[in-house]
């Protein structure tokens, strides 16, 4: 029901050297699923969920500001800082036609520009498993149901300049 959704408003960033706290409003009621701070941690990216939308928001962490954010289409699975902080990297998985039942579509992977969110380079990743969907029983109770889960494993290499991909 609508009152298990979580209903955060508001980014607290604490600087714990200085021992203060400052705040940036969200836009929404939401959650916060992912997190990546740049290599010199001057920004932080995060995906911000909603009912109404998944989001993808680059905050200042020195001023609380907002720098940049993007509406997504897709649901973002991991998120990263590449090429030395010079690109933000995005894998996610696209909904389905019938989410949950259905496969989904093939996972895309998206390389945006941290100031303004834009893409810069785009690919979906035909052959690669990931999401959730149904096997058996599908038009049963959900209890009855046979899911299937894949969920492959990524990893940006340390100096940011691959990433890794290990299907499920």
């Amino acid at each position: 029901g609508s009152a298990c959704y979580p209903a955060g408003t508001r980014l607290h960033l604490f600087d714990v050297a200085a021992w203060r706290m400052q705040e940036l409003a969200l836009e929404g009621r939401g959650y916060v699923s992912l997190l990546a701070f740049s290599p010199d941690r001057s920004n932080l990216a995060l995906v911000y969920n909603t009912k109404e939308h998944t989001r993808l928001i680059v905050v200042d962490t020195a001023r609380a500001a907002l720098v940049a954010r993007r509406i997504l289409d897709y649901q973002p699975e991991w998120l990263g800082y590449a090429l030395g902080g010079e690109a933000l990297a995005v894998y996610g998985v696209p909904p389905g036609a019938d989410p949950g039942v259905a496969q989904p579509p093939a996972p895309r992977l998206q390389i945006l520009e941290p100031a303004t969110l834009q893409p810069r380079w785009g690919l979906r990743l035909a052959g690669l498993l990931s999401g959730e969907w149904c096997l058996e029983n599908c038009a049963a109770s959900h209890e009855l149901r046979r899911l299937v889960h894949w969920k492959p494993g990524l990893a940006l290499a340390p100096h940011g300049r691959r990433l890794y991909i290990l299907h499920a």
